[in-house]
């Protein structure tokens, strides 16, 4: 009878095996809480979840060449699946300089000068993740703070949104940047009183630093793709959807080092790619689509195109009808990619032809109605089911909301950054548009489909950052202790599935990941703490213990690790 009852689990999760058999599992997981009905084990064979259910029922599959794993108690959750990141440069700036939560301009001058000290002569010095919101100065850096540490190498340092870069006076004249450059569409030189560039450049101004820097070789590319894979394992995400940089060269790049990566089977976790929308123009657009028609496989992916409609509100370069609260002439800027309006349609329309996803960055209420407007265009029937996405989506309004549950819209959000940007956005967004910012309870409501993620390396990789922002929303500088506006908060199951089934929804894939089910594949993690039953100031404490991906264990914490 026992048996009976395993078999009642497990059947749908075994391929080529007869019920009548007796097959045993690979791996089985004992003596936990795994996150599924009355369950505290599981069993996982070639690579997916063959059985969920008690201990006893477990016990039944295991075999004298099964691995058993006792989980002494703690939680086994789904992989967290990141919706939004950018992989390559998550794993370059592991190895560069990390500007992240430096307090003035000197601790930026400071850090600068240490990484040049290891960086050979000739190179570029590249940095990320400085934010003039928390320096002493309040005021952005400029070329003359970079020259006075590093005046004989290039050096680009972007803001931590990654919508806009200081750059050096050398890398000003690499790029050939002088006080008669015009500002391309969708970009912004700054300038100062006399007309000179400061070495800030925001949006698509910064697009020369990509044919200007010398490319990756395919050994550095794989090594950086491979560090931001590992350290996703190490934090619970088996999954990432990497998100285009904007350029069909690296995009390119980075989907055939990750198919050697695979083809080596040293793919630690699993990756959808994003390539960009304007790819679809002539000459590229060949290469576009025989990108998109490569052979998936369940590691790596193509998913569709990345466009872009907006900047951000942190470089104020998001798109809005009205100003900004404390500039009022200044709306942001429209995206590149929307410049045109046919000819954005011509690329969605090729889009469409090839079944294949979009992906719209669009951050200000201005930005996302320009990109419904441009998705309602293709007529496409209520019942299509093409789960085109905002990327972001962050400041919307009631019909903006409706808009997206009625074209049947993704939201591909990053809840960290609401606590992140909840210092300072209500300064440039005022009262009224602050109500329905980082709506996540409203869409929910509405019907739309939220799938988390985290932009990193913007923000900080680890998911559950990004859960407790969700949950809190209390903005990281401890103002609104209660969380601003309550009532977008939502539960924290509803969190942990926007991260994991959501998230999974949002690329197509959630008949084989995002839940701890039968046939699912086997990405599932252990975790250090039991969440569901700590106060929610604790859940950015919690740490991976393993993780596994296809039922192969890709990492196992062997000391404690400093959370982020």
């Amino acid at each position: 009878m026992m048996w009976q009852r395993v078999v009642g689990v497990i059947a749908l999760g075994l391929i080529g095996t007869p019920l009548g058999a007796a097959p045993f599992a690979d791996t089985v997981l004992l003596h936990g809480h795994i996150d599924a009905p009355n369950a505290t084990a599981l069993a996982i064979s070639q690579g997916v979840i063959v059985g969920v259910g008690t201990d006893e029922q477990m016990t039944a599959l295991i075999g004298p060449k099964t691995h058993q794993v006792d989980l002494q108690g703690h939680w086994v959750l789904a992989g967290f699946n990141d919706a939004h990141v950018h992989l390559l440069s998550g794993g370059l700036e592991l190895s560069r300089v990390d500007l992240h939560g430096s307090r003035s301009i000197e601790d930026l001058k400071k850090r600068l000068r240490s990484q040049a000290q290891q960086v050979p002569p000739g190179q570029w010095i590249q940095g990320s993740g400085w934010d003039e919101t928390l320096f002493t100065q309040k005021r952005w850096p400029n070329k003359a703070d970079l020259d006075s540490v590093v005046a004989d190498r290039p050096v680009v340092l972007e803001r931590t949104d990654g919508h806009a870069a200081v750059v050096n006076s050398k890398a000003l004249a690499l790029l050939k940047i002088t006080r008669t450059s015009v500002d391309p569409p969708g970009g912004l030189i700054e300038r100062d009183a006399q007309g000179e560039p400061t070495g800030v450049l925001k949006d698509a101004a910064m697009n020369s630093l990509a044919t200007t820097i010398p490319p990756l070789d395919a050994k550095g590319r794989e090594s950086a793709l491979m560090a931001g894979m590992k350290y996703a394992a190490s934090l619970g995400v088996t999954t990432v959807q990497d998100m285009s940089t904007g350029y069909l060269d690296s995009d390119e790049a980075t989907v055939l080092a990750l198919r050697r990566l695979d083809a080596r089977g040293q793919m630690p976790i699993r990756v959808s790619v994003a390539i960009a929308l304007h790819s679809l123009k002539a000459p590229e657009a060949e290469r576009a689509h025989r990108l998109l028609s490569m052979a998936v496989t369940p590691y790596v992916r193509v998913i569709g195109f990345k466009a872009f409609a907006d900047g951000s509100a942190g470089s104020r370069t998001a798109y809005f009808q009205d100003g900004y609260t404390d500039r009022p002439a200044e709306h942001g800027l429209l995206g590149e990619d929307f410049q045109d309006a046919d000819e954005l349609h011509r690329w969605l329309s090729d889009a469409v032809s090839l079944h294949a996803q979009v992906c719209t960055h669009a951050i200000g209420d201005a930005a996302v109605d320009s990109a419904l407007d441009a998705y309602e265009r293709l007529g496409l029937p209520a019942s299509d089911d093409r789960r085109f996405r905002i990327e972001h989506a962050q400041h919307l309004s009631p019909q903006l909301i409706k808009r997206m549950a009625d074209l049947h819209v993704i939201a591909s959000m990053q809840p960290f950054q609401g606590i992140d940007d909840g210092r300072w956005i209500g300064a440039r967004v005022g009262a009224a548009r602050l109500r329905y910012s980082y709506p996540w309870a409203s869409l929910q409501k509405a019907g739309v489909r939220l799938a988390f993620g985290t932009d990193w390396p913007v923000v900080p990789l680890d998911p559950w950052a990004g859960v407790y922002a969700a949950v809190a929303r209390i903005p990281l500088d401890g103002s609104h202790p209660d969380g601003w506006a309550e009532d977008e908060k939502i539960s924290l199951r509803d969190a942990i599935d926007a991260y994991t089934v959501g998230s999974a929804i949002a690329e197509f894939t959630e008949m084989r990941k995002g839940r701890i089910a039968v046939g699912q594949w086997a990405d599932v993690v252990e975790w250090q703490k039991d969440v569901f039953n700590r106060p929610v100031t604790e859940l950015r404490d919690n740490q991976a213990i393993r993780t596994w991906v296809g039922g192969k264990l890709v990492y196992l914490k062997s000391s404690p690790r400093k959370t982020g």
